[in-house]
């Protein structure tokens, strides 16, 4: 299945959109299959978003910024990542796609945050 980004709620047809299930049909039936995330809200920036999934903490915790190469993305190293909640319960996760939320040290890097 190919990635998917920039979808809203009413884009795919597991959430009832008839008009998309030709173009959504591989992504509904791997949600499925698995898990559907129907309480992750996006900010309109991507960084925020994606540092909101990866920590589990809203925008307003972190920052509703995109990146700014002078100070970073970076996620607060007091927090858990995802990955590293998963692992306990005998779960690998896989760093894959952007990588911009965490080059301000060794210690930001996805090897370093459970993945």
């Amino acid at each position: 299945m190919p990635p998917q980004d920039d979808l809203g709620h009413d884009d795919v047809s597991f959430n009832g959109n008839l008009v998309n299930v030709d173009v959504t049909g591989n992504i509904t039936a791997a949600a499925k299959e698995g898990i559907i995330l129907n309480r992750h809200y996006v900010h309109w920036h991507c960084s925020p978003t994606r540092r909101t999934f990866l920590t589990g903490r809203l925008p307003l915790h972190h920052s509703e910024f995109l990146s700014d190469v002078q100070l970073g993305d970076d996620i607060d190293l007091r927090w858990t990542t995802i990955a590293e909640k998963l692992k306990p319960a005998g779960y690998m996760a896989y760093w894959f796609g952007k990588g911009h939320t965490g080059y301000k040290s060794f210690n930001h890097l996805p090897l370093q945050l459970g993945f």
